[in-house]
């Protein structure tokens, strides 16, 4: 099966942010702090780029709801699970497949359609748009909570070939990469790189291609920063699509102000009520589990997110005011929302730490609760196929662990091999942390989804 849902938003090969699991992960090239010499000139520019995503997931409105989906997912999830909490897609659970339906269609369109970069050409010649299409989506049985989503399709033309790109619906993934990329441009051209080399080897879609719709839909080429400030107002916005084109045509018209204005207005006025709802989460998960110290860290991860870009709607152009060093982005990002990074090393090693402002307190009780409950974030999304379809975690193809190379209980597992390609077997083999060792996180946040067991203590 197809497991596109679990693909990361990425910059390059070196950089990957998993959406809804609070994970980014930087390869060796993008250290800021490498074991010999100073850190490459991109390094810097793709830690902004992929912080961007995380800041999206948790502090905008779009971001917010497709976190909220996944955390709403955990107790359907449950109703599913064996003792192993390992999930059988076919159980019959009363009322639970409507609500993994319901999931599926939010999810889709929250996060909109688009093609791999892989599928086109490296340079285009030529850009043509389609006519803004529209698509309804029906929520269950219920019209009244039908809504609609926009997009249209562009035909890039290459050495005489034709190649479609597909978003009919304009959504998280094409509107946060689009702004992390100029984000990440304009931090690159601050530091010095000629204006010939910013786009040189980059893929057309998404980067590319975002600044094309808006430079269309606009009718004039447009800035760095309206770019930027166009697909932050889509995030702050509940249907992305809609805000997307509104802010384009808003922009258009030269009523830009008016519309930032209300989308701010509109945003800020719902901010509580976010908080609300994931602290209703919490009474599916009582007492003081993983899932239920997970959820409390989570939302304050969100508290803090969210009342951050209610304060400074656009964080985004705060690294783009001076040449920003590895210590000025650490500054900024100190005052905005911490984020967990998956740091390479040579030999296969990672440094695994938590950056920002300290909301998620680093200590070895906090780290192991949050690891075993971003693991199960991890674990439940895998289940997902490309229409976010559930599949049996029996027909899970092979998959790594996030944390291998991390983590200090794969040396002492009695079955490492399994780390590489079913990470969530570890507790069906009886693997238990003596007294003063760490346990496998994934083990851990795979057996707090069991259904009828005691759920694991990290």
């Amino acid at each position: 099966m197809e497991t596109s849902f679990a693909d990361l938003l990425s910059s390059s090969t070196q950089g990957a942010y998993r959406i809804n699991t609070l994970l980014t992960r930087i390869g060796t090239d993008g250290d800021l702090e490498p074991e010999h010499g100073e850190p490459f000139t991109a390094a810097i520019a793709l830690h902004v780029h992929e912080y961007i995503h995380s800041l999206h997931n948790l502090s905008t409105d779009v971001g917010f709801e497709l976190l909220y989906s996944s955390l709403v997912l955990l107790p359907a999830f449950v109703t599913k699970t064996d003792e192993h909490g390992h999930f059988h897609a076919e159980a019959d659970a009363l009322g639970m497949n409507e609500q993994f339906d319901f999931w599926a269609t939010i999810t889709q369109a929250l996060r909109g359609t688009s093609v791999k970069a892989a599928t086109l050409p490296k340079t285009a010649d030529s850009w043509c748009f389609s006519p803004i299409r529209s698509k309804v989506w029906n929520v269950g049985l219920d019209t009244k909570k039908a809504f609609v989503t926009k997009g249209l399709n562009i035909i890039v033309t290459s050495a005489g070939c034709e190649h479609e790109v597909d978003i009919s619906n304009i959504g998280f993934d094409f509107l946060t990469e689009g702004v992390a990329y100029e984000v990440d441009r304009e931090v690159r051209r601050n530091s010095g790189v000629p204006e010939f080399q910013l786009d040189l080897n980059m893929p057309l879609h998404p980067y590319l291609s975002y600044r094309k719709v808006v430079d269309h839909l606009i009718g004039r080429e447009s800035s760095a920063v309206e770019r930027i400030k166009i697909g932050v107002c889509a995030l702050l916005t509940p249907a992305p699509s809609n805000g997307f084109f509104e802010a384009c045509e808003a922009v258009h018209s030269d009523a830009f102000e008016v519309f930032e204005a209300l989308t701010f207005k509109r945003f800020r006025e719902s901010v509580e009520g976010k908080i609300e709802r994931v602290e209703h989460l919490m009474q599916f998960f009582p007492g003081d589990d993983v899932m239920a110290k997970g959820f409390s860290i989570v939302l304050r991860l969100v508290w803090s997110g969210l009342n951050v870009r209610r304060v400074r709607p656009y964080l985004e152009l705060e690294f783009l005011k001076e040449p920003l060093s590895s210590n000025g982005f650490k500054s900024i990002v100190a005052r905005m929302q911490d984020h967990c990074v998956l740091q390479q090393k040579p030999e296969g090693k990672i440094d695994f730490y938590w950056g920002g402002s300290d909301v998620v307190e680093v200590n070895d009780s906090t780290l192991q609760c949050l690891g075993a409950f971003q693991a199960s974030l991890y674990f439940t999304q895998l289940h997902l196929d490309a229409e976010a379809r559930h599949h049996s975690t029996g027909s899970l193809p092979e998959s790594k662990c996030p944390f291998k190379g991390a983590c200090a209980a794969e040396e002492i597992q009695a079955n490492p091999e399994l780390c590489s390609v079913a990470p969530w077997k570890q507790y069906m083999i009886g693997f238990n942390a003596k007294p003063g060792e760490q346990g496998c996180w994934y083990g851990v946040g795979v057996r707090a989804l069991a259904r009828k067991t005691n759920r694991g203590q990290a």
